[in-house]
């Protein structure tokens, strides 16, 4: 489902018309919701890949909203390609 529902994403038939925080979330939760009960919400509890350590959840929050409140700031990016070198 995760596949379908970027595909989804990528085509436009389910648009993010904004990037704030809360639709960052809003996207997560569409398209994770099969994959992790706290899709779209904070989570709580810790996660590695591999020995990939991801963020520890008790600064997902403070880190999400100081990198949302710097994007914010930033001028509006040109291109698709600019945005997702600058948010990977």
């Amino acid at each position: 489902m995760f596949s379908l529902r970027a595909t989804q994403i990528e085509q436009g038939t389910n648009k993010i018309n904004s990037f704030y925080l809360r639709d960052f979330q809003r996207l997560h939760a569409h398209l994770f919701q099969d994959i992790y009960s706290f899709a779209g919400h904070f989570r709580d509890v810790q996660l590695m890949k591999g020995s990939t350590r991801f963020c520890q959840y008790q600064f997902i929050n403070s880190y999400a909203s100081e990198l949302f409140l710097q994007k914010n700031n930033e001028p509006t990016w040109s291109s698709i390609n600019q945005a997702a070198n600058r948010l990977a």
